[in-house]
């Protein structure tokens, strides 16, 4: 044998001549040897094992005389057999940590690992947005003289409904009903959650403008407000008026920025006082139907707009002068709720002086002057759609595809604000037929109607009608002729005092006629008695008393003298008691006596108080519904169901499929200028983003063009018109899905990859742009389709198609030859699941609903507009959706690790190893909990493009916790594979003779013997 135990090929003999050596005839063989080992063994064990299997327990400690497999070896309940390395030699046991009993019994107390570590599933998430509710017109000089007490605004619009949970709205279907209108399918998986665990929590700051402020706006509306009808065919008395809402965005947004405002999201509520010169006005961009027409029939208006050598600037532009309301902003307390006029009179006096500038450079023209300078104005803008149109209609000289704008009331800005005029209007719009949730003449608060039915009136006014009643008086009966009984009275005469006292009145029915007042002198008819004026009198009386003196708080002189002359009534009519009049003279005088005595007019009581207080609760809860709608549509608005991610890079793929060949692609009937830009405007500050254009001509692309023809489909779409015509359209249009199969499959074979298709960091959105001549949309009724991995775009030839939306009686036209704003809607959707402003989730219903009052503004999600335009708002929305969507994923990731521990169970075999990596454990949660702190609250400063760069951090501490906890689990499931790790074993004397007799055999069978040399 060699050094290393290896025997050589001589058989470990050291010479070439070796004795050969034999064992001795009677020695066993090995085998046999062996067998009789094996047969002893067994026996042993046989003998061995029969106590314990007569006591009926496998492993089981016993105290006292009986026996158990290894009491043999003498060892004590708590001794030690063997070490634990015996049993698992595969990984090696932890050394303690200095842990003791205390913290061990804790952990197996816990029961599992997430209750030892204290880790519960995440419930919410919460996203601070602050919010600031600006009231003009409130401080008792708007309209009706309207006066917000702190206490009011405290209680109905500080106190809103702070909280509200995201929400995603799933699609299935046709979008214009069932789509977004289906209940969604619980059952149905979904990515992420339909209400989200990311919650906004809006701290809601109310500020009362003073009077200066209401001043700026009322004299604005006068300044840039004009007629709506041109034509001269309407009276000056009814007259509908436009105000231009792009000269009112400058003083709304100079407003905020010298507020320092522009932190927060601001909803302008407007009250301004009611001009009888303008009975009825509202908002628009750009021109009227009227002004429209009358610049397409005058062809030196247009000429003379040609040939304006230079643009002037802007005709209001205000100086840029902050004022700071609060210190710090946002998530710090405000310094004050009512902003005093000192606080505000810089900024009043360079408005009034702008507004002055403006009102000189409009007096002594006449409309086509007017109009010339709007047209001018336009071009010069900052709304490149208006004018791009503007520009391509003063070049045809057609203006047949011009449409004007809605008259709204509402208005969402290019920044951070929004406004309510509840002086406007009213006005209506939405779907023509089968729409719910419409905008209508009653869906703002009306102060008019609500307030100024209930108002009281001052002395003098009182005065004023004092004097009317001081003379005769008649019963009006439903007309303009005033009677009482048989006589005839003179017609109501239209003067100033009387009017008033209409006003007070109202129009209400009281006791079934309407009661009017008449200071005309008139001599009754000799056939009046002396008891019907009394009579007449009395109800006169009894209709000013409950109108203006029961309970009323603050009692006026006149009521007073009302109450003496009623005391002079009843003794009048207790004067008929006499026997010179005729019975029917008693019965009238009887039963006045009797509705007098249950009368308490007079009387300090508070039922009138709480007629007012009902009216004012009353507008005032309309109201804050109205703004709790404006913080779900346009600050917080539900999104398209699914995953949007944040990405450095977004690259748009432009496929232009058009019928025939094109040369160039500037030979497209599309403005690639005004798509590009506005495609861009889509991305936050810290994006790129790319361009490529491809063309796809149908006629040298058989399998697009037989994808396209399998896609073409007609319907019969029922149509009812805002006249009540009845008209059934066929609709030719693209089916999205059956399209979206079929360019799948062209893209597979490779010939519609864009360059980006694998990078992480880059998006590509395949946006396919079909051209075609005649009449065609995308699934029945729309210009585009936003698809899971795609966009559809249709542009064909009408320029004035009738859509199934109205606006004030008339029907919205859609001009198909520029589906711009219908694109930037859709790639919206795609990119960030942007939906139209008027779709919310309600958790109410479990679906969609609609709420036409926000879709407003010149921004692609509304259809009141022409506009496509993005807004802060949206652009803020974006943001968040990547944020959610990150936090979202990050939460579930959380959520499925504590999961994991929840059903891990907490033994004292693992609590060392658990040990190792407990501090590890704690420290990534830690820094998971730490991230959504930090983005939530730069979140809450707006700071969303800060916020965007920690997304990915986010990303991986979410899965190194995860990570983590597979690995901590991964260690501790080994445990649970293998058997007891501790034996307890029980010494019991009587077992060592047994001992003692296995042992000799075992002695004497494996004793080795020495071998007898065999010599031949």
């Amino acid at each position: 044998m060699d050094r290393h135990g290896r025997v050589d090929g001589h058989g470990g003999c050291g010479s070439s001549t070796c004795r050969s050596i034999t064992t001795p005839a009677f020695s066993l063989s090995n085998s046999t040897r062996r067998l009789s080992l094996q047969l002893i063994l067994l026996f042993s064990i046989l003998l061995l094992l029969l106590p314990a299997s007569l006591d009926g327990s496998p492993v089981r400690t016993r105290k006292s005389g009986s026996s158990s497999v290894f009491s043999l070896f003498n060892l004590k309940e708590k001794s030690r057999f063997w070490s634990e390395a015996v049993i698992r030699s595969d990984f090696d046991d932890l050394k303690s940590s200095g842990h003791g009993k205390v913290d061990v019994l804790n952990y197996t107390k816990a029961g599992n690992i997430a209750n030892y570590l204290k880790l519960l599933e995440v419930d919410s998430v919460y996203l601070p947005v602050p919010v600031n509710f600006i009231f003009v017109g409130f401080e008792g000089k708007g309209n009706q003289e309207f006066k917000l007490y702190p206490e009011e605004i405290e209680r109905w619009f500080t106190k809103i409904d702070h909280i509200f949970e995201h929400a995603r709205i799933p699609q299935s279907g046709e979008v214009l009903k069932p789509s977004y209108k289906m209940s969604v399918d619980k059952q149905e998986h979904q990515h992420l959650p339909v209400v989200s665990h990311v919650n906004y929590n809006f701290s809601v700051h109310a500020i009362q403008m003073g009077e200066k402020v209401t001043g700026v706006f009322e004299h604005a509306l006068n300044v840039l407000g004009r007629i709506d009808d041109v034509s001269g065919n309407r009276d000056h008395g009814d007259a509908l008026w436009q105000v231009d809402v792009d000269m009112m965005d400058v003083l709304f947004t100079s407003l905020v920025e010298y507020l320092q405002l522009e932190n927060a999201y601001n909803i302008f509520i407007l009250n301004p006082k009611h001009d009888i010169k303008r009975p009825k006005y509202g908002y628009r961009r750009g021109l009227s139907d009227s002004e429209i027409n009358f610049l397409r029939e005058s062809k030196s208006l247009q000429t003379k707009i040609l040939q304006s050598g230079t643009i002037p600037e802007t005709v209001l532009a205000l100086e840029k002068v902050k004022r700071p309301l609060y210190e710090k902003h946002p998530m710090a307390k405000f310094a004050w709720t009512v902003t005093e006029d000192t606080d505000t009179v810089e900024w009043y006096n360079i408005c009034m002086d702008a507004l002055n500038n403006v009102d000189r450079l409009y007096q002594g023209k006449d409309a086509a002057e007017i109009i010339q300078s709007k047209v001018l104005q336009l071009l010069k803008g900052k709304n490149e759609d208006m004018k791009l149109l503007f520009e391509k209609e003063l070049k045809s000289g057609d203006f047949s595809d011009l449409n004007a704008e809605c008259l709204t009331d509402t208005w969402i800005g290019k920044d951070r604000w929004a406004f309510i005029d509840l002086s406007a209007g009213p006005f209506s719009w939405g779907p023509a037929v089968g729409g719910e949730g419409v905008r209508t003449e009653l869906s703002l608060p009306n102060v008019e109607k609500t307030i100024g039915a209930v108002s009281e009136i001052s002395e003098d006014e009182a005065k004023i009608a004092t004097r009317c009643y001081s003379g005769k008086v008649c019963y009006i009966w439903r007309s303009d002729w005033v009677c009482y009984k048989n006589s005839a009275c003179l017609r109501v005469q239209k003067n100033c005092a009387c009017l008033r006292v209409q006003r007070f009145f109202g129009n209400r029915a009281i006791t079934r006629l309407l009661v009017a007042i008449t200071i005309v002198e008139f001599r009754l008819m000799k056939d009046h008695q002396a008891i019907d004026i009394l009579l007449a009198e009395i109800d006169i009386y009894e209709l000013f008393a409950f109108k203006h003196c029961k309970g009323r708080k603050n009692k006026l002189a006149l009521c007073e003298e009302l109450d003496e002359r009623m005391r002079d009534l009843k003794n009048e009519l207790q004067s008929f008691e006499g026997e010179e009049y005729d019975d029917s003279h008693k019965r009238k005088a009887i039963d006045a006596l009797k509705r007098m005595e249950n009368w308490n007019l007079f009387t300090d009581t508070h039922e009138g108080h709480q007629n007012y207080t009902v009216a004012r609760d009353t507008f005032l809860a309309h109201l804050g519904a109205t703004l709790w709608g404006s913080m779900r549509h346009i600050i917080s608005p539900s999104i398209s169901d699914g995953a949007f991610h944040y990405y450095e890079k977004i690259s748009f793929q432009l496929y232009f499929v058009t019928q025939e060949k094109v040369g160039h692609i500037k030979q497209l009937p599309v403005d690639l200028s005004a798509l590009m830009d506005g495609l861009s405007s889509l991305l936050l500050p810290s994006q790129k983003c790319a361009f490529s254009h491809h063309m796809l001509p149908l006629s040298e692309d058989p399998a697009l063009a037989m994808a396209f023809s399998v896609a073409r489909r007609a319907a019969a779409v029922p149509l009812l018109l805002v006249n009540g015509t009845y008209r059934k359209n066929i609709h030719p249009y693209l089916d999205s899905s059956i399209l979206q199969y079929q360019l799948q499959r062209l893209n597979d074979h490779g010939s519609l990859k864009g360059t980006h298709a694998h990078s992480r960091s880059t998006l590509e959105i395949p946006i396919f742009w079909f051209i075609y001549g005649e009449p065609l949309l995308v699934d029945k009724h729309y210009q585009s389709k936003a698809l899971s991995d795609m966009v559809i775009v249709v542009q064909s030839e009408p320029s004035s198609w009738e859509s199934h939306l109205q606006c004030n009686g008339q029907s919205l036209l859609w001009d198909l030859r520029r589906p711009i704003k219908a694109a930037l809607a859709a790639a919206s959707e795609h990119l960030a699941g942007l939906l139209p402003l008027h779709l919310v989730y309600s958790q109410a219903h479990e679906t969609a609903i609609e709420d036409w009052m926000w879709s407003v503004g010149c921004n692609p999600y509304s259809f009141t507009s022409q506009g496509w335009y993005i807004s802060q708002f949206q652009s803020d929305t974006i943001a968040r959706s990547y944020i959610i969507t990150t936090l979202e994923e990050s939460i579930q990731m959380v959520n499925s690790a504590i999961r994991l521990f929840v059903i891990e169970r907490t033994t004292e075999k693992t609590f060392k190893l658990f040990q190792s990596q407990e501090r590890e454990l704690i420290n990534k949660y830690n820094y998971v909990v730490s991230l959504w702190k930090r983005i939530s609250s730069i979140t809450g400063e707006l700071r969303y493009v800060d916020a965007l760069r920690l997304l990915y951090t986010l990303e991986d501490a979410s899965k190194g916790f995860a990570d983590q906890v597979n690995a901590t689990l991964a260690i501790l499931h080994p445990i649970h594979c293998t058997r007891e790790r501790k034996v307890h074993v029980v010494f019991d004397l009587t077992t060592i003779p047994a001992f003692l007799i296995v042992s000799g055999i075992l002695c004497i069978v494996l004793k080795p013997r020495r071998p007898k040399p065999k010599i031949n």
